[in-house]
């Protein structure tokens, strides 16, 4: 998220932008892709 070559910025200065990807990546690890998906809907 830092590589701000591959993204044209350092994404970690978004305000609350790391925690929410760690949230959501720890919900795919623990629930599953699919049961992530979900609950986005």
């Amino acid at each position: 998220m830092t590589n701000e070559q591959m993204w044209g910025q350092d994404l970690t200065a978004v305000p609350g932008f790391e925690e929410v990807t760690v949230k959501n990546l720890t919900m795919i690890r623990e629930q599953g892709a699919k049961a992530a998906y979900a609950a986005c809907l």
